[in-house]
């Protein structure tokens, strides 16, 4: 009888250590729940504020993976290029360039993947791009590169420079008129 009793007061004291080890674990895991919950919130707070800029920007916003391929793609720039977002998105960001740089884009963005070409990262310049209709425009160019987990992708800032370009004409043309 005192073996059996022995016997039944273990057992009782290992299923006390399982509950309470068991209960600990619950707590720990529903812990872990509610911060997985408020880190989705987060961050679900934090692209929402970020698709708000994005979508009301003035300039056209186009985001490319590696592979030259857009991803993104915001409002402006669909009224900079006349392609809309579903048009554009998945398709070869050199759609939204003239020659010569249509035809070699995909070949430099190897290059400077590589570390052989010298990149346009980080320097705002003046190119040239082109709508869908066909049409070529100046544009202000602005790109950035980012890396999140070993995946690269670029961010273009794009400005519509056509009616500055006119303004200057049309003020060369004046001052030109002027000195005569």
């Amino acid at each position: 009888i005192s073996a059996r009793k022995l016997a039944e007061e273990e057992v009782r004291h290992l299923n006390e250590s399982l509950e309470l080890r068991v209960s600990k674990r619950t707590a720990e895991l529903e812990f872990e729940i509610r911060e997985h919950q408020q880190t989705q919130e987060l961050y679900r707070e934090s692209e929402a504020r970020m698709r708000s800029i994005v979508d009301t920007a003035a300039d056209g916003i186009i985001t490319i993976n590696e592979a030259g391929i857009i991803t993104g793609y915001n409002a402006a720039a669909e009224a900079i290029f006349g392609w809309s977002v579903d048009e554009a998105k998945g398709k070869d960001v050199s759609i939204l360039m003239p020659e010569p740089h249509h035809a070699g884009h995909g070949a430099y963005m190897k290059r400077y993947l590589d570390g052989g070409a010298p990149g346009v990262v980080g320097i705002g310049r003046e190119v040239e791009g082109q709508r869908k209709d066909g049409t070529i425009f100046p544009m202000a160019l602005a790109v950035s590169e980012t890396a999140i987990e070993g995946y690269r992708m670029f961010t273009g800032i794009v400005h519509d420079i056509t009616e500055r370009r006119r303004a200057e004409t049309a003020l060369r043309e004046a001052l030109e008129t002027l000195q005569r």
